[in-house]
């Protein structure tokens, strides 16, 4: 009734002397697609109003990516208005436009003509404006220093509260200008204290502030931070309803994900992208996401592919006059031919691109394009021949200038890539030795900074170089490591490449490959121990989580002894593995001994080796893991089961440094860091006297605790996914996702197991599961009891039913165990210890559980 009412006598549109009003409160509640449709209606406003409603209006077509709609109604509302600091005011709107449309020149043309139109002395505010905005274009243009200077002007006199959001603005900027010039500190530095000045009132730019400081810990290889910085800012976002935010969210979400080798998770939100920016009518945006997208395939692989994006964004950054915009199109055009081999046409965009960025204060543009030049004239360096001793002269010179750009920046994810650069000019040269040594130092850098696809691209590429001067074996070899880390990490169509390559050279190896290699759907974390682990690679975004991370990469850059506590299946050995690959201080590997599984009298054979015959059975000598991880690091699992005369030994070790076989005399210092790890409470333990006082203080120097994934309900969702997406199985059956009910099924059981019993549970129900969604029916039966109270014929127990009471409370206060014991009326200790199923235990919480 009330909608046939409104269709009869429909709300009449507001009256033009009251636009302005309406179009403010329509800017209040966030109304962008009701602000654009008052674009014809501007002209029908009083004059005295009609600056401000474009104003409006402009920006809300600017948010929805109309920039171009914004600049024409700002040029038409000027030729009317009669007042210079209405006209100032629309000049320096149309400013802001170009900036985001990547337009400099136009940008700069505005703020100078908004300069002359604005009276000495009068509307301060908006001088600072001006000068913000001259200082955001200064800086794409790549004039830094005065750039730099303008914003820290300006930002001087914006102390008052309700200046605030000019002087996140000013911030910013002053950001972005130090992370072009490669000042990552310093451009962290002003971040950080742009995201503390904004305030929830200040619209979009305490996102825009989150966004920057996402892009400069992607830019330390920090991942973690980025992305959380990155979903904080979509929040905001979201809930202003600006397109052009989200797509600026998205991109940096989706470049992060790039980095990281998560080639579905940055195609999926570069896709949201894409979508954004051709439901607008600004092109300058489609050439950042066609430009990420070309990365996407050229890391898979796929440079016929990526080649097509790169071609288009380069047709439209063409019509933009900005240097910057125009050099990464040409780098990234040029990078793709030389992937595909056709290295004159590569040369051309390189040194376009190059030419671009020296017009510019960008040391990182010109530092890759001059590594990708350098690799270029090194592939065509083959021969002997006059030209080819030019190139490879080229080369060499290029690479120099590279190291002289990228030295001061203290960029190691740079410096490794002069590394490989340099071993591909070394190949050219027929210095083999050299060139293999420095390509391992650079991949391991790589591989440090979690940059497996540039480790994986470096290897193809020196095989390649390898393989034209006819050192097949170096090339299989090389070949052979590619593989191993495309099939892990997905890179498909790098895969099919190198296996014809392979197969060309030796077919041999394709066969041992496929008998030896782990299967590229077998990606489940107990895969995860064969591999280096990262923090990151710790699974789960709860508080207790995240500080595990925080310990682990605090604990990573000392070589004190670290003690990890927890219950069975929280992960204690994946914290171990994510400290010594994390570590600044170990390089050597990594040697891990389960104390528990050791028969008693061969406990000091195995730590600390013995010679041939020192006791019955040793028909041969057998070096201990301390002597085996000489210069990495010793994982003793299960400490707590080692018998009390082996742990006077060890606390010798430790105190030394030296060991002595079993059998011999003489004995042998190493440097080794010790890691530890057990379930049980060693300090109650101690209290026994059934483990050492003096030990337990030399290993627990640093404790970390993994806590039951009972403590961490809203983790469980997020984990039981991704041992869903990793599992064969359900890649097989093509299940995909987890339904509702059976997630909170999961969410009810208290998994004695830990993560562990989590992991097995969602493998049984894939085998059980048709496809293509996880349901309630397909979960363990003991799964299905928790959430149903029994299972068919049993009862549970009281202390069962009370256990899945306050789990169940647990979850719905979000893991909070103060509000969860105040609701359940006992004390939180008494929580504690139901929890963990026996009254007298204290169950380790101190930190997160990991996967």
């Amino acid at each position: 009734m009330a909608a046939r009412r409104r269709r009869r006598n429909p709300r009449p549109a507001p009256a033009p002397d009251g636009l302005l009003a309406h179009a403010r409160r329509l800017a209040a509640e966030h109304r962008l697609a009701q602000l654009c449709a008052l674009e014809g209606q501007v002209k029908a406003a009083p004059a005295r109003d009609r600056p401000a409603l474009a104003c409006l209006v402009g920006t809300a077509l600017l948010d929805s990516l109309r920039g171009t709609r914004a600049s024409a109604l700002y040029a038409q509302v000027r030729k009317q208005s009669r007042r210079q600091s209405d006209r100032a005011q629309l000049f320096l709107h149309d400013a802001r436009v170009n900036l985001e449309l990547f337009d400099v020149s136009r940008g700069l043309q505005a703020v100078q003509q908004a300069r002359d139109a604005l009276v000495e002395g009068r509307k301060p505010w908006l001088h600072e404006e001006l000068a913000v905005t001259q200082a955001a274009l200064l800086s794409a243009e790549g004039h830094q220093e005065r750039a730099q200077e303008l914003a820290r002007s300006a930002l001087e006199d914006c102390d008052a509260p309700e200046r605030t959001t000019l002087a996140v603005q000013a911030m910013v900027v002053l950001a972005l200008s130090d992370l072009r010039r490669g000042r990552l500190d310093e451009a962290e530095t002003w971040a950080s204290q742009a995201v503390d000045r904004a305030r929830p009132d200040t619209g979009t730019s305490q996102a825009d502030a989150l966004r920057t400081l996402a892009v400069i810990s992607a830019n330390r290889n920090d991942f973690l931070p980025a992305v959380v910085c990155c979903q904080r800012a979509l929040r905001i976002y979201r809930s202003h309803r600006v397109p052009r935010g989200l797509l600026r969210g998205y991109l940096s979400l989706g470049i992060c994900y790039l980095a990281m080798g998560e080639l579905d998770h940055a195609e999926l939100f570069l896709g949201k992208c894409r979508e954004i920016a051709e439901n607008g009518e600004d092109l300058a945006w489609r050439t950042r996401v066609l430009g990420r997208l070309g990365h996407v395939h050229l890391v898979r692989g796929e440079p016929l592919q990526a080649l097509e994006c790169y071609q288009e964004d380069l047709r439209i950054s063409t019509s933009l006059d900005n240097p910057v915009g125009r050099g990464h199109p040409e780098l990234n055009l040029g990078e793709a031919l030389l992937a595909r081999g056709e290295l004159p046409a590569a040369g051309e965009h390189l040194a376009k691109a190059l030419a671009h960025f020296s017009t510019v204060e960008d040391p990182v543009g010109q530092g890759h394009a001059h590594l990708a030049l350098a690799r270029c004239r090194a592939r065509q360096s083959g021969g002997r021949g006059e030209p080819e001793l030019e190139h490879r002269r080229s080369a060499l010179l290029h690479l120099w200038r590279a190291r002289n750009l990228v030295e001061p920046l203290d960029r190691p994810e740079l410096a490794c890539h002069c590394d490989v650069a340099e071993a591909q000019v070394l190949v050219s040269r027929r210095d083999l030795e050299p060139a293999l040594a420095r390509h391992r130092a650079g991949v391991a850098v790589m591989e440090r900074l979690g940059d497996v696809a540039s480790a994986t691209h470096a290897a193809f590429r020196l095989g390649a170089s390898l393989e034209a001067i006819g050192e097949r074996d170096h090339a299989v070899g090389l070949y052979s490591d590619a593989l191993r880390n495309a099939e892990l990490h997905q890179f498909h169509g790098l895969r099919r490449m190198l296996l014809q390559r392979l197969d060309k050279l030796d077919e041999d190896a394709v066969v041992d490959r496929s008998l030896n290699v782990v299967p590229p759907s077998r990606l489940a974390s107990r895969d995860l121990l064969r591999r280096k682990v990262q923090p990151e690679h710790l699974r789960g975004s709860s508080p207790l989580l995240r500080e595990v991370r925080r310990q682990v990469r605090l604990v990573a850059g000392s070589d004190v002894p670290v003690l990890i506590q927890g219950e069975t299946g929280t992960g204690k050995e994946l914290v171990a593995r994510a400290i010594h690959h994390a570590s600044a201080v170990s390089s050597g590997p990594l040697v891990v001994l389960n104390c528990g599984a050791i028969p008693r009298e061969l406990v000091e054979s195995e730590l600390f080796g013995h010679a041939r015959g020192a006791f019955s059975g040793a028909v041969r000598s057998h070096v201990g893991c301390f002597e085996r991880a000489n210069g990495g690091t010793v994982f003793l699992d299960e400490i707590g089961d080692l018998p009390l005369d082996a742990q006077v030994k060890l606390l010798r070790f430790l105190s030394t440094g030296e060991v002595r076989r079993v059998g011999e005399t003489n004995t042998l210092h190493v440097e080794v860091r010790v890691l530890a790890a057990t379930h049980r409470d060693l300090r109650r333990a101690v209290a026994e006297e059934l483990f050492r006082k003096d030990l337990f203080f030399r290993l627990a120097i640093f404790e970390i605790a993994t806590p039951a994934l009972r403590e961490m309900p809203d983790d469980i969702p997020e984990l039981a996914q991704h041992f869903l997406a990793a599992e064969p199985q359900a890649l097989r059956k093509g299940i995909r996702h987890i339904s509702p009910a059976a997630v909170d099924a999961l969410a009810a059981y208290p998994w004695p197991g830990n993560v562990r019993e989590l992991e097995n549970a969602v493998r049984r129900a894939c085998v059980v599961c048709p496809g293509p969604a996880l349901e309630r029916g397909h979960l363990p039966g003991h799964v299905l009891a928790a959430h149903s109270g029994a299972a068919p014929g049993t009862h549970q127990s009281l202390a069962q039913a009370e256990r899945a009471h306050i789990v169940k409370v647990l979850a719905r206060c979000g893991g909070n165990q103060s509000l969860a014991a105040r609701l359940l009326g006992i004390h939180r200790n008494t929580l504690r210890r139901k929890l963990a199923g026996d009254p007298g235990t204290r169950p380790a919480s101190q930190a997160p559980a990991c996967h």
